[in-house]
C-alpha cells in the first residue's frame, strides 16, 4: 500500500501521460516557465547554465556550495561558512530558493544548495560555485545507508516518508524501476545536481534525453569556480584555499559520517550494517550511476591537471622543533637537532609520478661537514611504504638563500597518509621552509 500510494504522487507528474506534458517542454525537452505569478516570481523549471567566475573571493560574490549527499559535503559546509559572518550565511538549502525574489537572497553571502541548479535563479550574481564529487559507486552506497540509518523517530518526527519507505527496500529493489521514479535520488544525483531536474518516468528512464543531461552537467562542471574530490580532502580544501585567497580553515574533522553518527547522536541515529552486493544488484548500480561516472571522470581529470601545476601544502613539527617567521615565509630552524625536524602533510594522493619540492639552507661549520647529513623520504600509510629517499650533502647548501631541492616518487595506486620527512644529523642551523610543493609529473 505504501508503495502504490508513492508511485501516484511522487513525483506528481508520474501518472501523466507524456503525450499530456508536452506544452510544457521546450526544443531540448526541458521545463519552461508557465507564467509569472502576480507576486512577480516566476517558477522556472528548466536547468541553469552556470558562468565561469575564477579568481578570488571578492566582497560582492556570493559564494554557493553545490552539496551532493554523502561527498564531505556537510564538512565543506562547515569549512566554508567560517569566512562568512553568520547573518551572510542562508539558513535555506532546499530547491524553494527558487520562489524567493533576488532582494531577499541579496543580504546572504554564503548558500548551501541541496538542490539541482535551477534553484539559483533567484540569488544575485556575480556567483563562485564550489561543490565536491566522490567516486559515484561508493557514494550511492554511502547515501543508502546514512538514510537507512536514520531512526524511526526522527522518521517519523519530519515525516520523512520517502526515507520510512526506502528502509523496506533492499538496494536491488531501489535501483530497479519503477522504484527510480519514486526515489530518483538515487539514478545519477551528480549528474541530476549538475544539470537540473530528472523527473524519471515509472519506467527508470528519465524524461530528458540523457546526452543532453550529460552534456549540460559537464558544461556546468568545468565553469564551477572550484571543486573538490572527496577522496582527496587535504589537497581539495588547499586548492579551494589557494583560489579563492582565502585561509584553509580545514583541520582534518569530519562531520556527519555515517559510521559514527549511531555513537555521537544515538537518539536520531541507529547502527547500520552494509548490505552486501551480489552481481545483479552491482549491474544495477552500475546502471544507475552511468551518467555519475562519466562527470567524475572529468572531475578527476580536472583536479589532476591541478596537480600537474603543483601545490603547496604545510608539513608538522615536532614540539622541540622551532619555527620563525622570515619574509612572509615560515621556517622550520633546526639547532642542532637530531631526528625528524618536518614531516606531513600526511595528504592523500591520486595514483602517478610525482616531484615533491623542499626549500633547505644550512649554515654549517667546517668540522660538521663530513659528519653532518640530509636524508628525505616519501612514505605513506603510516610510515609503512618507503617511495623514495634522498640524501643531501650539506656542502651543497647555501648559507644566505634557499636551495630547491626536489625528490621524484610513484604511487602504483592512490596512497593515505603521504608524508615528507626531513631527518638531520649533526647539522647546525639547518633551515627548511615549512610549505611542501607537491606536482603530478
Amino acid at each position: 500500500m505504501i508503495k502504490d500510494r508513492f508511485l501516484q504522487h511522487r513525483p506528481r507528474l508520474a501518472g501523466r501521460p507524456l503525450a499530456a506534458l508536452r506544452g510544457l517542454i521546450g526544443s531540448k525537452g526541458l521545463f519552461t516557465p508557465a507564467g509569472a505569478r502576480s507576486d512577480g516570481v516566476c517558477p522556472d523549471f528548466s536547468y541553469a547554465q552556470i558562468s565561469p567566475n575564477p579568481g578570488p573571493l571578492a566582497a560582492e560574490d556570493r559564494l554557493v556550495f553545490v552539496h551532493i549527499e554523502k561527498t564531505a559535503g556537510s564538512t565543506a559546509h562547515h569549512v566554508f561558512a567560517q569566512h562568512f559572518d553568520e547573518e551572510e550565511v542562508c539558513p535555506y538549502r532546499f530547491a524553494n530558493l527558487i520562489y524567493w525574489r533576488p532582494e531577499q537572497l541579496a543580504r546572504y553571502r554564503f548558500f548551501v544548495l541541496h538542490a539541482h541548479l535551477r534553484a539559483l535563479r533567484s540569488i544575485p550574481q556575480p556567483i563562485k560555485f564550489l561543490t565536491f564529487l566522490r567516486e559515484p559507486v561508493s557514494r550511492l552506497r554511502s547515501h543508502y545507508n546514512y538514510w537507512r540509518s536514520l531512526n524511526d523517530r526522527v522518521v517519523d518526527e519530519e515525516g520523512l516518508d520517502h526515507i520510512r519507505f526506502l528502509k523496506r527496500l533492499n538496494l536491488k529493489e531501489l535501483l530497479t524501476p519503477p522504484m527510480l521514479s519514486v526515489i530518483p535520488e538515487f539514478w545519477n544525483l551528480a549528474t541530476h545536481r549538475l544539470a537540473g531536474d530528472l523527473l524519471l518516468a515509472p519506467s527508470g528512464h528519465p524524461w530528458r534525453d540523457e546526452s543532453e543531461l550529460l552534456d549540460t552537467a559537464l558544461h556546468n562542471l568545468a565553469n564551477l569556480t572550484n571543486l573538490g574530490i572527496t577522496e582527496f580532502p587535504d589537497l581539495s580544501f588547499q586548492y579551494i584555499a589557494d583560489d579563492l585567497a582565502v585561509p584553509n580553515r580545514y583541520d582534518g574533522a569530519r562531520v556527519n559520517v555515517t559510521a559514527a553518527n549511531a555513537e555521537h547522536e544515538p537518539d536520531r541515529y541507529d547502527r547500520v550494517n552494509a548490505s552486501d552486493i551480489d552481481a545483479e544488484t552491482l549491474e544495477c548500480i552500475e546502471r544507475a550511476t552511468r551518467l555519475d561516472r562519466a562527470v567524475y571522470n572529468a572531475a578527476l581529470q580536472r583536479f589532476r591537471d591541478r596537480l600537474r601545476v603543483g601545490m603547496i601544502l604545510k608539513g608538522s613539527v615536532p614540539p622541540h622543533v622551532r619555527t620563525v617567521m622570515e619574509d612572509g615565509c615560515e621556517l622550520v630552524v633546526g639547532d642542532h637537532q637530531e631526528g625528524n625536524i618536518l614531516f606531513g602533510p600526511y595528504c592523500a594522493l591520486p595514483a602517478g609520478r610525482y616531484r615533491a619540492t623542499l626549500w633547505l639552507r644550512a649554515r654549517v661549520p667546517a668540522r660538521a661537514r663530513r659528519a653532518g647529513s640530509i636524508t628525505i623520504d616519501v612514505c605513506s600509510g603510516g610510515s609503512q611504504e618507503i617511495h623514495a629517499v634522498r640524501s643531501v650533502p650539506p656542502l651543497i647548501l647555501a648559507e644566505q638563500w634557499f636551495d630547491p631541492v626536489d625528490v621524484e616518487f610513484t604511487l602504483a595506486g592512490p596512497a593515505e597518509l603521504v608524508e615528507i620527512r626531513v631527518n638531520v644529523t649533526g647539522l647546525a642551523r639547518l633551515a627548511v621552509k615549512r610549505g611542501v610543493a607537491i606536482r603530478l609529473d
